[in-house]
């Protein structure tokens, strides 16, 4: 672990940004991580290596404007579904909270790239924030694919881990998706939207208790913002 330590401590930025989105309140330690060497003991290379692809991802992204596409929009939205499943995993299954972040936080990570090469995907994601519903069945009329089955080609081609590649793909409508990752793939994209029907599944799928629930959302919703300041800023739309 000292060696990976010694290879994200070679890129200032992304070691920054490591142990920002390590030590953010999404994250919930108890006690701060004050550096690498420290933050890849404590957390091993599982939950390491989802907050460096988390943050690899976001560098990878295309910039500039599309079609219907906000980059800070977007990354207010990450992060908001990454918090709230860390609040709803630590409801539901403590373990997975890390995980969960992370396949939170990339669910969509397709979007950005298919806003900007895709043809005709502007005129998707314009109806789609003008009128609501779901993305991924708009999708499917106009191309016969979603997002979230673009994202496991891309999980695929950039290699991966088999967990999160499955947990990023199938976050639309697959039941052997964990709990927390299904459940805030149904956020709505504005943060005053329903989420009744969220709570209803939570409770009824699942068996979490509907005021736990409303209270990981709230947790989410506040731990989201401190996050996608570490992503968001750097676009500018």
């Amino acid at each position: 672990m000292r060696k990976v330590a010694d290879l994200i401590h070679a890129d200032p930025a992304v070691s920054i940004r490591v142990l920002r989105l390590v030590n953010s309140a999404a994250y919930g330690l108890r006690r701060p991580v004050k550096n690498l060497q420290h933050a890849c003991s404590m957390l091993g290379r599982a939950k390491l290596e989802g907050i460096v692809l988390a943050v690899a991802v976001s560098d990878s992204f295309p910039r500039g404007p599309a079609p219907g596409f906000s980059s800070q929009q977007f990354w207010r939205a990450a992060a908001r579904r990454a918090a709230t499943a860390k609040a709803l995993a630590d409801l539901m299954d403590p373990s997975s909270g890390s995980a969960s972040f992370t396949a939170g936080l990339l669910q969509d990570l397709a979007v950005p790239l298919l806003a900007h090469h895709q043809k005709g995907y502007g005129a998707v994601l314009e109806q789609w924030n003008h009128d609501g519903g779901s993305l991924d069945s708009l999708e499917q009329q106009e191309f016969g694919w979603d997002h979230a089955q673009v994202a496991g080609w891309l999980c695929s081609d950039w290699s991966f881990p088999d967990e999160l590649a499955t947990n990023i793909a199938g976050h639309h409508g697959r039941h052997d998706t964990p709990a927390p990752v299904a459940l805030v793939a149904m956020l709505p994209q504005d943060e005053e939207g329903n989420v009744d029907e969220l709570i209803t599944l939570a409770e009824e799928r699942y068996g979490a208790q509907p005021d736990r629930v409303v209270a990981a959302l709230e947790r989410g919703a506040e731990h989201g913002a401190e996050v996608a300041q570490l992503f968001a800023l750097k676009f500018r739309d």
